[in-house]
């Protein structure tokens, strides 16, 4: 299962963890998966495209986490839409992937 942790703080987004993989398929044919790694790398390209040094990101073998270093309504619109992204993907596919979101 891909675990998604969403760390926000007065509905500010803090970070973001994907994690994991979602067993949907053969390893290299899992479509969840593939649809999931997608949104994740679309995240780390428009945050380095439109809001360069405002995150850390890492991606790694089943692994992105973004960390907001510096926020502004550009991260958070991109981080959003991807978040909504991610929960279209889990609408359809409830065992395959799960959200979670922390208000500290």
């Amino acid at each position: 299962m891909v675990k998604v942790k969403i760390v926000k703080k007065e509905k500010t987004i803090n970070s973001l963890r994907i994690s994991g993989h979602a067993d949907a398929g053969e390893y290299g044919k899992d479509l969840v998966c593939a649809g999931i790694s997608s949104v994740a790398v679309g995240l780390a390209n428009a945050i380095d495209l439109l809001a360069k040094k405002s995150c850390t990101i890492v991606i790694d073998e089943n692994l992105v986490s973004i960390e907001v270093l510096n926020s502004d309504a550009t991260i958070q619109t991109i981080l959003h839409t991807g978040i909504i992204q991610l929960q279209t993907i889990e609408e359809q596919f409830p065992k395959k992937i799960k959200i979670h979101i922390t208000e500290v």
